[in-house]
């Protein structure tokens, strides 16, 4: 119970306070700028730095941006900013921008402080800070990768048939950026004119100065896509993906970056570990910016009783969506802190769907979501499909976190949970590679009819036992067709939970006298709650969608650890799948940058569950990762695959 009132409570607060950097204040009758500076201990110059019109007044009403007790920060001891406009136009959002500028959707806010109070909007002129120059060494996380950055001052003096074009090219900048650093050339070449150049190359090495699993090149005049492609043994789209800037073309004198030989790497360009298999993101990050996540999920805190902590803590007891909703989130937040030791942070925006269609679909109208990486949930169908619909056009990845339910996939869909029929068919997959000499019997009912048909099909000398009124079997009669001199494989399809505990109870009662296991191609809830005793004897075995973690294992789970010494209490699936899919989705952004791209990065497993998305034809990406499992002798249950 204290668990629970600690995350309604982090909940409640999270809502006031998280991501604020800034506080948007609405003007009262009679306040001033002096007096907002009093109220917030901020100076008059942090005010009119966010709010330049401010300086000819307040009026009622305005909003104005307040630093969140600092003031803006100048290093200028590092750097120097200078700026770029651009015009919007239709269709372009913040987040577009940031990609296109490499930029966060922080810093354009930051350096365009109306953009915190208002939308952007088609015309808007802002300004886009660029990196002026500087020399320094920029540690990403302790004692990792360091990056080092050169900066290379070069006097260039003009000769006869010189162009800008061409002396632009050949020190690897734009005509724009040699405009920008020799103001005087505006106008046109002089000849013996001294141009000062600047060129800044990035070189990550690792802190103790060795380089990193890339090697560098520096472009030469005559180098083409097809020549680099040749010599490096990569394709154009390889060597564009890790070099996004080549996606205008090459030239001279850039610095081209390629993994060592023998490094294992995806399309995207990412360094990436395996263990068993499975693709390690955690030992492969190497995008260390703030993740901006958005959780959205059914709290429904508008139900919660406010008169007496007697009553709420009734309410929290009794309500089972509340309590799968708070554990799943106790799982995020236990998620986000524990990456924080891999120097990954996250800036995470909870809200409250409610579950409630109407009032959701006026949230998504008030809230500015465009500067978010992913978005895991609403954990219902129809709530998810209108959040995917809103922000399919800014390409924000929805997670489908729990829902088992089809859903209508957009193009930034999710779906968490592997498809009844991908684990069926794994599920026969596994049966006709290991059947030898086995009899394979079939219990079902007459609403099964497509799957006794389908494995039929697959398994031609199957056995098939009708259950009585799609109700019960009798012993005697499943005794009939079991051999004593053979092992017996009995399969159970039915979404009729009574004929699930009537076959395993008929089945057990045989075990005595015959070599029997019992199996099923279903991961419907049917097979849940079972006497596990019956389960373990007959060493069922099925397709999960996920494998339960052990707290009594000889080496401890770390996530459990953590959980219990959090909470209290030990972690149910709820709890365990919020972790796991939390996890995931931040890992894939720190790896590759963009949920979209980490489609690419194979298999990933976690503590309960596993992540393998595949791009669908129509639309949206599926997770085709799950477990083939047997119950042991001891209760526990094992991967079989």
């Amino acid at each position: 119970m204290n668990k629970l009132f600690l995350i309604v409570g982090f909940i409640l607060l999270s809502q006031l306070t998280i991501a604020q950097d800034y506080i948007k204040h609405t003007v009262k009758t009679g306040e001033t700028v002096y007096s907002l500076t009093k109220k917030y201990n901020v100076s008059e110059a942090a005010i009119y730095q966010l709010n330049p019109d401010a300086k000819s007044g307040l009026s009622i009403g305005k909003v104005v941006i307040i630093p969140n007790g600092t003031t803006i920060a100048n290093n200028e001891n590092e750097f120097e900013l200078e700026y770029d406009t651009h015009k919007v136009k239709r269709k372009e959002t913040l987040y577009s921008l940031s990609k296109r500028f490499d930029v966060s959707v922080d810093d354009l806010k930051k350096h365009n402080p109306r953009l915190y109070a208002e939308p952007l909007k088609k015309g808007d002129v802002i300004k886009i800070p660029l990196l002026k120059e500087f020399e320094t060494a920029v540690s990403t996380k302790d004692n990792d990768t360091v990056l080092v950055v050169k900066q290379s001052k070069i006097t260039h003096i003009v000769v006869a048939k010189e162009t800008k074009y061409g002396i632009a090219k050949q020190y690897g900048i734009t005509v724009a950026e040699l405009e920008k650093q020799n103001p005087v050339i505006q106008s046109g070449l002089k000849i013996g004119q001294e141009l000062k150049i600047v060129k800044v190359e990035d070189i990550p090495t690792e802190d103790n100065g060795t380089p990193t699993n890339f090697e560098y090149y520096s472009v030469q005049e005559k180098d083409t896509f097809y020549s680099l492609s040749k010599s490096l043994g990569l394709t154009e789209e390889q060597i564009k993906s890790y070099n996004p800037k080549f996606s205008d073309g090459l030239k001279a004198g850039m610095l081209l970056k390629y993994p060592k030989e023998g490094s294992v790497v995806v399309e995207m360009g990412s360094t990436i570990a395996y263990s068993e298999g499975k693709t390690k993101l955690v030992d492969s990050i190497r995008n260390y910016d703030k993740k901006k996540l958005a959780i959205m999920l059914p709290f429904r805190l508008n139900q919660v009783p406010d008169s007496s902590r007697t009553l709420k803590k009734e309410h929290l007891e009794t309500n089972r969506l509340l309590n799968a909703t708070l554990d799943f989130y106790s799982g995020v937040l236990v998620a986000v802190d524990s990456l924080k030791s891999h120097g990954i942070s996250t800036d995470l925006k909870v809200i409250d769907t409610e579950n409630d269609y109407v009032r959701l679909s006026k949230k998504l109208d008030e809230l500015d979501l465009s500067d978010r990486d992913a978005v895991i949930g609403p954990m219902f169908p129809k709530n998810l499909e209108r959040v995917a619909t809103v922000l399919e056009a800014n390409h924000i990845p929805v997670i489908s976190p729990i829902s088992q339910r089809d859903l209508k996939l957009t193009s930034n869909t999710f779906q968490t949970i592997p498809s009844s029929i991908a684990m069926r068919d794994k599920m026969i997959e596994y049966l006709q590679k290991n059947l030898t000499i086995q009899n394979v019997v079939l219990i079902t009912d007459s609403k099964s009819s497509a799957i006794k048909d389908l494995l039929k099909e697959k398994f031609p000398n199957l056995q098939v036992m009708m259950a009585n009124d799609d109700e019960y079997v009798v012993p005697d009669h499943v005794k009939k067709r079991l051999y004593k001199e053979k092992e017996n494989w009995v399969l159970v399809e039915t979404q009729n939970n009574g004929l699930v505990v009537n076959v395993i109870t008929a089945v057990n009662a045989l075990k005595a006298k015959y070599d029997v296991k019992l199996f099923t191609t279903s991961s419907s809830a049917q097979f849940k709650n079972k006497d596990n005793y019956q389960l373990a004897n007959l060493n069922f075995c099925f397709p999960s969608i996920d494998l339960e973690v052990h707290s009594d294992e000889e080496i401890p789970n770390p996530f459990v650890e953590k959980y219990v010494t959090t909470y209290g209490v030990t972690p149910n699936r709820f709890a365990i799948r919020g972790f796991d899919v939390t996890m995931d989705v931040l890992l894939r952004l720190s790896v590759s940058g963009n949920l979209m791209d980490s489609a690419m990065l194979g298999e990933t497993e976690y503590v309960e569950n596993r992540f393998n998305y595949m791009n669908m034809v129509d639309g949206g990406f599926y997770n085709n990762a799950f477990y083939i499992a047997r119950y042991k002798e001891d209760l526990t249950i094992e991967k079989v695959e």
